[in-house]
């Protein structure tokens, strides 16, 4: 920690082997935070600085809370997120409320995603529109697609834009038969809309 003028402190985290890093609060506005190559997982669960998230670049599993999703945002329309290259697994540890805005550039950032989890209770009863691209009709793509249709209470519309397998018939046929079985899905609010393109 360093002491600068009228008594502020500028503090600076350099743990080059650090595996596990927690954080509640981020108050500490003037910091920096060296990246720790050996950083597995990183739980943020306040205002998520440009310094903590360039800090925790490396990170193989994520956790964030609602209010850091709100934070992300911030820094998203200042400036840019960091590249998260190894990181594997994102938890949206909330309870009710979480700003989704940022969501998508959060997987932007970070090109090997497999693992998202996130509060299925709050997400139901909030979420309006669906939007899925590029739907190749692999089994988890319908499971996920049926269960969203089967539990959001209030959704208003689910957008399904399908993959277009130019020249493969015999897939574009599976994924045909594949939208007339998901079209028959019963849905969890009578005012949903679905629109399924190919």
């Amino acid at each position: 920690m360093h002491f600068l003028e009228d008594h502020k402190h500028k503090t600076e985290i350099d743990t080059p082997c650090l595996e596990y890093f927690q954080i509640k609060d981020t108050s500490l506005c003037d910091s920096s935070m060296s990246v720790s190559s050996a950083l597995f997982e990183a739980h943020i669960y306040d205002n998520c600085l440009p310094w903590l998230l360039n800090g925790i670049s490396q990170v193989e599993l994520l956790v964030l809370s609602g209010d850091t999703m709100s934070s992300v945002n911030a820094v998203v329309c200042d400036s840019t997120l960091p590249t998260f290259h190894y990181l594997t697994k994102l938890v949206l540890y909330v309870g009710e409320f979480i700003n989704w805005e940022s969501l998508p550039d959060l997987l932007e950032s970070s090109p090997n995603p497999e693992i998202l989890v996130f509060p299925a209770k709050c997400l139901l009863s909030s979420l309006k529109t669906i939007e899925i691209n590029n739907f190749v009709g692999m089994s988890g793509e319908k499971y996920i697609v049926e269960y969203l249709l089967e539990s959001a209470e209030v959704l208003e519309e689910m957008i399904i834009r399908g993959c277009k397998f130019f020249g493969r018939p015999r897939m574009q046929k599976k994924l045909e038969a594949l939208r007339n079985e998901i079209l028959d899905v019963p849905r969890g609010s009578s005012h949903c809309e679905l629109v399924f393109t190919m």
